[in-house]
Parts: C-alpha cells; structure tokens; sequence
C-alpha cells in the first residue's frame, strides 16, 4: 500500500511540474524554463522523499507489525517514528501488543499451575471447554480409564460411551439444576456422577464441576477398594 502510495505521489509530482512548465514556457526564456524545470523537479523529489520518510515508511511498518500480531507474534513492537498522529498510533499499537502479551502469559501461567495441581490430585479430573469437549485430563483419570491416550478434544461420550453423561453436562450448561447419576464403565464399575454449576465472581455460570466417584460392582459389600473421585469442570 504505501508503495503505491509513493508511486502515485511521484507521478502527481511529475504531472504538476509538467503543467507549470507549459505555462511558464509562455513567460520565460528557453534557459530561464530549463532552470525552472531543475528547481521543480528537485522540490518535487525532496518533498516526495519527505513524504515516504515521515509518512508512509511508518505506516509499512505499521502494516507489517499488525500483520505478525494478528498471526500470533506478540513479542513484536513498532519503533515510534514518524509526525505526532502516526506515532501516538505506533504507541497504541504497543501498547496493545503488551497488553495482548501480558494477558497470554497470564493465562499461560494459570494453565500450567492447574495441569500442576490436577497432575498432583490422587482423584481423576477433567476439564472441559464451553462445547463440552476435554482441555485437560489427569494422569489419575487415564489411570481409572486405563488408558494413555491423549483425549484433548474428545466429548465424555467419546470417552465413556454413555449417552447420560453427555446430557448431564450439557444440562447444567443450559441452567438446569445439580444433577446427579449412575452409569456402568465397563463390566465391574460404577460410575456416580454429581453435576453442579461453577460461576464467576458477577454470579455467571461458567462452567459445570461434575464430581464423579468410581468403584467396583462386587457381590460382598463389604468389600471395597478405594473409591476414585473424579472432576470434570466444563468451562463457557
């Protein structure tokens, strides 16, 4: 863009000189209008080289700064060059970036500290996006599954084959009421799953925690293994 910019500015140059030195040819001797010619086509050029320098260099480069951040490169930055308008939108622009920066690194750092806490947590836990699909799973959790797949993306009907599991969650999304069921995971467990809502600070629902708690279907009752707790968090 700012080559064409430029191009056209020279061309308007050329034009305006041209005309002038028509009419001056009318005014002038052949070597007063060759001098006047000189100076004009200087003037021109200078004043089209300040206008690329100050102008429109800037706005290429603050053309290509927003073209990496718009593609994810946040660590870019404008150098502030350029008339007060342009460098005050140079300053924006980086400020914007930082701000943009800042809030990446935040949410990294969250991410981590809670793949941390769950990869600490004896009890299985999964947390799901706003459409229902798996973000994290701990090693607990592949563990109850028997599995070591990744299942990052994955709907807990994709999981778990129960289509109830799948209602729950999308339930409590939608507003409804704490649900609580029981569904068969393979052939010797059982699955007791507590739904409930999870909302933010201003009272929102964000997300729906889904507690689960896994043992085996054995004949003596009064023979159990440890129960193994499970969380699902599904965030909007």
């Amino acid at each position: 863009m700012a080559l064409r910019l430029h191009s056209r500015l020279v061309l308007w140059n050329l034009f305006l000189v041209s005309l002038a030195s028509f009419i001056l040819s009318f005014f002038l001797t052949a070597s007063q209008l060759a001098l006047m010619i000189v100076v004009a086509v200087a003037a021109a050029f200078i004043f089209t080289y300040g206008v690329h320098v100050l102008v429109l260099r800037p706005l290429h480069r603050i053309s290509l700064v927003s073209r990496k951040l718009a593609s994810g490169n946040l660590d870019e930055r404008l150098p502030i060059a350029g008339d007060e308008q342009i460098a005050a939108l140079g300053t924006s622009l980086n400020t914007m970036a930082q701000a943009l920066s800042a809030r990446m690194q935040a949410l990294s750092d969250e991410k981590q500290q809670l793949e941390l806490i769950l990869a600490a947590m004896g009890q299985g836990v999964m947390v799901l996006d706003h459409d229902g699909r798996i973000t994290l799973a701990n090693s607990s959790l592949l563990r109850v599954l028997g599995t070591d797949r990744n299942l990052s993306g994955k709907t807990p009907l994709e999981v778990f084959r129960r289509p109830e599991l799948e209602n729950a969650v999308k339930a409590v999304l939608i507003g409804k009421p704490i649900e609580t069921l029981e569904i068969t995971v393979g052939k010797n467990r059982i699955l007791q799953a507590n739904v409930a809502p999870v909302t933010n600070a201003a009272g929102i629902r964000t997300s729906a925690r889904f507690c689960r708690q896994c043992f085996p279907r054995i004949q003596d009752p009064t023979h159990f293994d440890p129960w193994l707790h499970r969380d699902i968090i599904v965030r909007r």
